[in-house]
């Protein structure tokens, strides 16, 4: 799988919770990675937009399609709240709809963010790398920043790899979008 992800013309969003990051904010962790993700799809769909319209092209929008699961009601409650309202760092300019559902098996594109988030876990919390390393090069980056990769820690000397390509642009590390 991690070599199909790593062969495809794709862009990657992820966002690694640890906990205490949450628990010291009074935060869902859930609900916190949704916000992290979608509010970053939005501004990789802005970036991409100016250099787009720039050249004359067409400005693209883009749809949140999700794994059905336990957390449904909530993520689509969650996502109508941050269409309507925007995330907490800004209005939402191009996500189209509210997210789509459907069941995991039934489509490839599901089955490679069930692998992603895998991948994701397995970086950050059992500390497996193998699957991650060979997708990391597909997150969303730009200026030598990751930008499609958040990992919300209280850790501010964290080396891995969305952490520490944010320190060195901001001098120190402060967590993203915190």
């Amino acid at each position: 799988m991690a070599q199909i992800i790593g062969a495809r013309l794709g862009i990657l969003f992820g966002c690694a919770v640890e906990r205490q990051y949450t628990n010291a904010r009074h935060e869902d962790p859930y609900e916190r990675a949704f916000e992290d993700v979608v509010s970053r799809f939005d501004l990789f769909l802005s970036r991409t937009n100016r250099a787009v319209t720039s050249s004359g092209g067409e400005e693209q929008r883009g749809i949140i399609v999700l794994a059905s699961s336990g957390f449904q009601k909530t993520l689509a409650l969650l996502a109508n709240k941050l269409q309507q309202s925007g995330t907490r760092w800004r209005q939402l300019h191009n996500i189209t709809d509210i997210p789509f559902f459907a069941p995991a098996k039934d489509t490839r594109m599901l089955q490679f963010a069930d692998f992603i988030a895998n991948a994701l876990y397995g970086r950050y919390h059992t500390s497996l790398t193998g699957d991650f390393d060979r997708i990391a090069n597909k997150f969303d980056n730009d200026g030598g920043v990751i930008h499609g990769l958040a990992h919300l820690t209280l850790n501010s000397s964290c080396t891995c790899l969305a952490c520490f390509s944010r320190r060195g642009r901001q001098g120190s590390l402060v967590a993203p979008y915190a």
